[in-house]
Order: structure tokens, then sequence, then C-alpha cells
């Protein structure tokens, strides 16, 4: 009516085009994004800021972090470590594998 606006009428449709693998694709996505959060979590555990762990995984990938974090929580059961978040950093920025220090557990 004249120049104001009386009502307002919307149509919204959703398209349901999916080409061949985009369900093995979008449940790969899903598992990363799984895998992702937790590491994620697990680093604010140790105090860092999700901003800062998503870095870490950016940067580093994610085997490096998951293995970082395997082999400082050895560490921390042992209780061998005074600043488990220091370690952490460490242990990403020089890429240390498990493996190594379930050796060691083993032995002593």
């Amino acid at each position: 009516e004249s120049r104001k606006v009386v009502a307002i009428d919307w149509t919204i449709k959703k398209k349901r085009i999916q080409p061949e693998g985009t369900a093995e694709k979008v449940r790969q996505l899903q598992k990363e994004y799984r895998s992702e959060s937790a590491l994620i979590d697990s680093l604010v555990e140790y105090g860092f800021s999700r901003t800062i762990a998503k870095r870490f995984i950016i940067n580093n990938g994610e085997d490096v972090v998951s293995d970082a974090l395997k082999s400082v929580n050895i560490q921390v059961d042992r209780g061998q470590v005074k600043n488990p978040r220091a370690m952490l950093q460490m242990a990403i920025k020089e890429n240390w594998k498990p493996d190594v220090f379930k050796k060691k557990k083993q032995i002593a």
C-alpha cells in the first residue's frame, strides 16, 4: 500500500544434488573433525587456548600433536614432569614419539 511495506514473502528451497562420492567425503570430514576436536580438548586441558591448540594442529599436523600428547602423558603418569604445558610445547616442537618413552618404562 502506498510506499510502506506491508508484507514480505520468502520462499526457501533446499537443493539435494550430491555428486558421487560425496557421502564418503562427508564421513571422512566428520571423522577428521571429531579427532581434531578431541586433540583440541586435550590441549586445552594442558592450559592452551583453543586458538593456540588449533594453530599447533594446523602447523604441525594431527599425528605430531597426538604423538606429543601420548609422550607427555606417559611422563606425567610417571610423575617426572614439573611443567606439563611447557613439556608438551617442547614435545610438539621436537616431534616426540611415544614409543621411546614406553621402552624406558619397561626397562625401569
